[in-house]
């Protein structure tokens, strides 16, 4: 269970893709249940850390029946999806729910080294009534932390180059951006070449861990 934030009633938003369709861009070194299973342990590794921060809640956004299992061990609230439409419209689901917390951050579920402690140095930025808290992906293309205060003050663009249009909407409606760069969470996984990262990187997760067993004669 999340342990609640100490000034702030904060919701956490996980949006998870059905397992089986997820990481497409890694068929050149991984099955598809190889990416099944890597989509599966990343999100082991997204919840631990988010279910051990400073939260006060976790929503998990799906229609597998896996996600949805393992959300359920974790004690996370499950929003369960009709229909696939994504990211944005996955959030979008949870704004009735976000109504009642102070602000919401939204986190993906490829984040290999995500920690408690780098949710709750965002939980601790969030100060003043309204502010938007941006985490880039390390090729500063995408989102992979958005912290919204409150959680409808500016809806989601997960897109082409989120990060810039998170950040250019949030400046147009003149609302205070804070830039937050950290490695854990600048690290996700979408090509080839960022496994390679991973394993040769100094921390250590269970999506390593798996990574190291398939791949450990195929990435250098």
């Amino acid at each position: 269970m999340a342990k609640k934030c100490s000034s702030l009633n904060i919701f956490a938003i996980v949006p998870v893709k059905t397992l089986a369709k997820s990481k497409k861009r890694l068929s050149s070194i991984l099955s598809t249940e190889q990416r099944a299973k890597l989509s599966e342990v990343m999100l082991l590794d997204v919840l631990t850390a988010v279910c051990n921060s400073k939260v006060s809640k976790v929503i998990i956004v799906s229609k597998d029946p896996t996600v949805m299992k393992i959300a359920d061990d974790y004690g996370a609230l499950i929003v369960k999806e009709d229909k696939e439409r994504g990211v944005n419209a996955a959030v979008a689901l949870t704004d009735k729910i976000c109504m009642d917390c102070d602000a919401s951050i939204v986190i993906p579920q490829d984040l290999p080294f995500i920690l408690p402690s780098d949710i709750d140095m965002m939980c601790d930025s969030a100060i003043g009534r309204r502010c938007i808290i941006i985490t880039p992906s390390h090729r500063y293309d995408g989102t992979n932390a958005l912290l919204r205060k409150p959680p409808v003050v500016m809806e989601t663009h997960y897109d082409e180059d989120s990060y810039e249009i998170h950040v250019r909407i949030a400046r147009e409606r003149d609302l205070p951006v804070k830039i937050f760069l950290n490695k854990r969470l600048m690290l996700d996984i979408d090509e080839p070449g960022d496994i390679a990262y991973v394993m040769r990187g100094g921390y250590s997760s269970k999506t390593k861990e798996y990574l190291k067993l398939r791949l450990k004669d195929k990435i250098g």
